[in-house]
């Protein structure tokens, strides 16, 4: 025989118990993805689709497999920007944004800059290239992390996942969600900060 402490409870009591439940575990998983940065701060979302750190922030070690299946880290990339995109195909709103991916990399691609779509599915390959084909994706490279790893490695609370990356390596900006990357203002956006990065190299 078991004696139950319970009392009945009001339903606004406990919605108002599940609300709180929710805004904690966001905030631990938010908590989380900051971590292993220097801390970022709010941009306008106005002015910016990326959340800034505060400073250029070193990225952990991310191993994935390139075009021809060798692979490859993130510092083969280095002396370009990198927009580095976690995504899977099993992901709705990745499948939706992943044509805008594309048509950043017609309007922006090149030596000096590379969006590197990296999925996370532990499906075979080919699962990935029907995909491409599915949505006559041309400008993006298969990139591919069969172990599901770079996410966990990222801390990233959800995916999709991007990352602005600099020459050197280091993250300085992020997003969480999708968003129309080939958007006028956001093509300008990159490409104002490419202007400035090639003048600081100069």
């Amino acid at each position: 025989m078991t004696i139950s402490t319970s009392r009945k409870r009001d339903p606004a009591e406990n919605a108002h118990n599940w609300l709180f439940i929710v805004a904690i575990v966001a905030g631990v998983a938010w908590f989380a993805f900051t971590k292993f940065g220097d801390g970022a701060q709010d941009s306008d979302v106005n002015e910016s689709v990326f959340t800034f750190y505060h400073k250029p922030t070193e990225l952990p070690e991310l191993k994935f497999l390139n075009r021809k299946n060798r692979e490859i880290t993130l510092d083969v990339f280095k002396g370009s920007v990198v927009l580095l995109n976690i995504w899977a195909t099993w992901c709705v709103p990745c499948r939706e944004e992943m044509p805008a991916l594309d048509g950043l990399q017609a309007h922006l691609g090149g030596p000096d800059f590379e969006v590197v779509a990296l999925s996370i599915d532990q499906n075979p390959r080919s699962v990935i290239e029907n995909f491409y084909e599915d949505l006559e994706l041309k400008q993006l490279k298969i990139y591919h992390d069969p172990t599901g790893e770079a996410s966990f490695t990222l801390r990233v609370p959800g995916i999709p996942a991007t990352y602005l990356i600099d020459r050197e390596g280091r993250a300085i900006g992020y997003r969480i969600g999708p968003a129309v990357w080939d958007s006028p203002e956001i093509v300008d956006e990159i490409r104002g900060y490419l202007s400035t990065q090639s003048e600081e190299a100069t």
